[in-house]
């Protein structure tokens, strides 16, 4: 995988950018109407500064026909666990937190009251950005996004702790959403602590290939909001080795017909033991294992029916 690329989340994602400018004018008072801005891309986000301690502070925003996405910068001076929500919203609301590259840290589509998202993350400092989105991809509203500083660093629940993470170290992280796939690996023989960088593939039933290796449509979505929300590089880029990496569509979202999966040996050195898991909602509807040992090894694991 190449770090040099930005997921493709939505089409604004491929041109990237830490922003400030435009975006949302600051918190609502009783004596105003509130303003409700639109930052369709980083290079219009307006900046959030999160000192640790700080009591909450929401600000105006929304989506609209032709303005799909929020985003908002968040520069954290100093280390913190941090709170980001959306409040009094119209829609239902999907919230992602995005390091400065543009992938991934962690995302949620529920944790709020009703249709709000919400999410709680240790981050060390520096900058990074808030996208939201409409859960269903098509719905229009105004929202309030929110956030605070909730107390100190807290490096088990980070998942940013080692400064080249994303998350899990081999740990499976379950299922998430309709249907979802998820990779973990071991290795011996590795060159570097962090092992090799291992990636996970997964084609649709209309051929739309997600991966990690960034081919196809790289993270995603696809035409039904399926997504990569874990990569892991192992001792080759971003991550701290092993897994997981984990591929989803939003409930009620999959498509039916029949998925194609498999890894791929990226890059790096070493035996290694791939292990990827089928879910459907929380639960394991298969498993499966095989061996590779070298880069630039392709495995075609399997297929499945859906439903």
């Amino acid at each position: 995988m190449d770090v040099r690329a930005v997921i493709p989340l939505v089409f604004v994602l491929a041109s990237y950018g830490c922003g400030g400018g435009g975006g949302s004018d600051g918190g609502t008072s009783s004596n105003s109407s509130p303003h409700f801005a639109t930052a369709s891309s980083p290079a219009e986000a307006a900046t959030r500064q999160i000192s640790c301690p700080s009591s909450a502070v929401e600000s105006g925003a929304k989506l609209t026909p032709t303005s799909q996405n929020f985003f908002e910068e968040i520069n954290l001076p100093a280390d913190g666990e941090i709170v980001v929500y959306t409040d009094r919203s119209e829609f239902d609301t999907y919230c992602y937190l995005l390091n400065q590259l543009g992938n991934i840290i962690t995302s949620s589509d529920d944790g709020g009251n009703g249709d709000n998202c919400s999410i709680t993350a240790s981050l060390r400092a520096g900058t990074y950005s808030i996208l939201i989105r409409a859960y269903d991809s098509t719905s229009t509203g105004n929202f309030y996004l929110g956030s605070s500083c909730i107390g100190p660093y807290q490096k088990l629940t980070d998942p940013t702790a080692d400064p080249d993470n994303s998350g899990g170290g081999g740990v499976d992280p379950g299922g998430l959403g309709d249907l979802s796939f998820v990779l973990i690996w071991t290795y011996t023989g590795s060159s570097r602590s962090e092992g090799p960088d291992i990636d996970i593939w997964v084609e649709n039933p209309d051929g739309e290939r997600l991966s990690t290796s960034r081919d196809g449509l790289a993270l995603g979505p696809d035409s039904y909001g399926g997504t990569i929300d874990l990569d892991d590089r192992g001792g080759w880029g971003a991550g701290i080795g092993s897994g997981p990496e984990r591929l989803s569509w939003p409930v009620a979202s999959a498509p039916a017909g029949s998925y194609s999966f498999g890894t791929r040996y990226f890059e790096g050195d070493g035996d290694v033991e791939v292990t990827l898991k089928v879910y459907r909602g929380s639960t394991v509807t298969s498993t499966w294992i095989d061996t590779m040992t070298a880069a630039g090894q392709t495995k075609n694991l399997g297929t499945i029916a859906y439903p």
